[in-house]
This record gives structure tokens, C-alpha cells and sequence, in this order.
């Protein structure tokens, strides 16, 4: 009995002490923190914060951050300070904006800023060149500035659920991505110029007020899926006798030449997916089934949702579930 007496004294005193284990009031506490993941790995996910603790910004060797599911409204200029950071995760917050002093992460690979009340992005953040994989998702953005043009190495764009009704010309130049998100937007249109992204293996446009589609999607020979589902498209784009104009360097020969049977295959394969059109050869019974699209398009999006050390579900790429 007194042992139990004693164990409920022991924890009434840990509730009242003002150096609690969650208080993250002193540069030694986050760094405990910090050492728990690796010296380099910080998580302060679900923590509360309204702001970041000064004292975050005095470990500047840390490589990964995750700030995400707080209450965070600003990030200070000394998120710059951070040179070293590989990952930032500030998902689940309430960011209207980011720091210009974000575009001194040149190290930067991977950026989640899901689900926050952004209007726009910076113009620095096409600093980070070394970018691989951004989430820009469930926000307020209407376009996005002409320097993320130089973002030539990223992979996975995710802009889904904004309020977009261009297609912002600077993602024409993103020639590395296999994965681009723009779900859920008000998109009209799509120039000619899609054509630039060869690499595209997956491209989501559910939700979307478009009625035509171009021609030059007809290029994308390595796409895998193509999703169009409630849009308010009449025709399917013809595809060309010839190939349209080159955007490749002379040093890029375009890739084989082209004829009208090799553009009808790879374009009528990807729209497939979305219409329902069986194959002649699929024996399936769910081949007709609306749900087992959405079960194929999940899957092989699957194979690009991997960031270090963050979950998929905040990359806010499409879940397996």
C-alpha cells in the first residue's frame, strides 16, 4: 500500500514540475530530443506549438525536421540558418506564407508543406535546386513563380487541391518529374508544352474544369497512369502525323521517329485506365469495375511516394489504403 502511496506522489510531482519531460523550453531539452532519432533527426510533430522555440534554430547540424500537426502561423528568418537540412516537414499546419530565407537550403531534397493556408510561395525557394520531392498540396495557391523553373531535379509535384486555373508554366521545365498531382484545382487548359515532361509515368487532373486535352500528351511515352475522372472533356486528342517540335537540347535527339501507330498506342493505353475501355486480352472480372481503377491507380502510385524518414499519407500523395 505505501509503495503505491508513493509511486502516485512520484507522478503527481512529475505533472506539476515546471521541468516536465514535454516542456521544450531550453536548447538542452530539444536537444535530448534531437539525440533520441540521431543527432541530425528532430521530430516536434503534434507537439502544440503556436511557434517554433528559438533554441531550434542554434542546431544547425540538423539534417531532417518535422514540424508537422502544430499550430505554427510563421516560421522566423533563422529557418535559414538550418544549411544542412535534407527534409523539412511543416504539413498540418497553418502557414500562410514561408520565409524568403528558405531559399538558403540549398541542401534541401525534400519539402512538405501540406495542408496549410499558403497563397503563395516565394520566389527563393527556386534556390533549391537540389529539391526531389515537393508537396504543395491542400493550400491556396493560385500560381506558383516563374523561378521554380529551376527546380530540374524534382521528381514528385504534388499541387492538388489549390485553386489553379493555368497550369503555372515554370513545371514545363521540370523535365525530371515521373509523378505531378494536380487534382482537385480549376484547370481549364493544358499547353502543348506537357509534352516536355518525358519522364512523367503518373499524371492526375481528376477534378478539373478541362473540355480538351492536348495534343502533345500523345508524347508521353513512359506514362503509366492518367487520371481525367470528373472533368468535363468532349474529345480525345488526334494524334499527330508528325512529331510536334523538339524540346530537347540538339544533344537530345528526340526519342525514335515517330508514326501514327506508334502515338495511338501509348496515348488510348493511358486514357484507358480512366474510361473503363477493357483491353482485348484482360480476363479480369473487375476489369469493369470503377473501383478497381482506383486500386491500380493507388498501387503504382505507390512506387512514388518514398521520402526519408515521413510517412506517405503527409507527402499528400495519393494513400495505398
Amino acid at each position: 500500500m505505501g509503495g503505491r502511496v508513493c509511486r502516485e506522489k512520484v507522478k503527481e510531482e512529475k505533472r506539476r514540475s515546471p521541468g516536465r519531460e514535454d516542456s521544450l523550453s531550453s536548447a538542452d531539452k530539444i536537444q535530448r530530443f534531437s539525440k533520441q532519432s540521431g543527432h541530425n533527426v528532430l521530430s516536434l510533430a503534434r507537439r502544440g506549438l503556436k511557434d517554433a522555440p528559438g533554441e531550434l534554430w542554434e542546431l544547425q547540424e540538423l539534417e531532417k525536421l518535422n514540424l508537422s500537426l502544430n499550430n505554427l502561423k510563421a516560421l522566423p528568418p533563422q529557418l535559414g540558418l538550418l544549411s544542412n537540412l535534407l527534409v523539412l516537414n511543416l504539413w498540418g499546419n497553418q502557414l500562410s506564407s514561408l520565409p524568403a530565407e528558405i531559399g538558403q537550403l540549398r541542401r534541401l531534397r525534400v519539402l512538405f508543406v501540406y495542408r496549410n493556408r499558403l497563397t503563395e510561395v516565394p520566389e527563393e525557394l527556386g534556390a533549391c535546386t537540389q529539391l526531389e520531392v515537393l508537396s504543395l498540396a491542400n493550400n491556396q495557391l493560385s500560381s506558383l513563380p516563374a523561378s521554380l523553373s529551376n527546380l530540374t531535379r524534382l521528381r514528385k509535384l504534388n499541387l492538388s487541391h489549390n485553386l489553379m486555373a493555368h497550369l503555372p508554366g515554370c513545371i514545363y521545365s521540370m523535365k525530371a518529374l515521373v509523378f505531378l498531382d494536380l487534382s482537385c484545382n480549376r484547370l481549364e487548359n493544358v499547353a502543348e508544352n506537357i509534352q516536355a515532361l518525358l519522364e512523367l509515368k503518373i499524371l492526375i487532373m481528376e477534378g478539373n474544369q478541362l473540355q480538351c486535352l492536348p495534343r502533345g500528351l500523345c508524347f508521353l511515352i513512359r506514362l503509366e497512369l492518367l487520371n481525367l475522372d470528373f472533368n468535363h472533356i468532349r474529345d480525345l486528342p488526334e494524334p499527330p502525323l508528325q512529331p510536334l517540335p523538339s524540346t530537347n537540347s540538339p544533344s537530345e535527339p528526340h526519342p525514335g521517329t515517330w508514326t501514327l501507330d506508334r502515338f495511338k498506342d501509348p496515348c488510348k493505353e493511358s486514357v484507358a485506365r480512366e474510361t473503363a475501355v477493357p483491353e482485348p486480352d484482360r480476363t479480369s472480372s473487375s476489369s469493369n469495375d470503377p473501383g478497381s481503377h482506383r486500386q491500380d491507380q493507388n498501387h503504382t502510385a505507390a512506387n512514388f511516394r518514398d521520402a526519408p524518414s515521413v510517412p506517405p499519407a503527409e507527402a499528400g500523395l495519393p494513400s495505398s489504403g
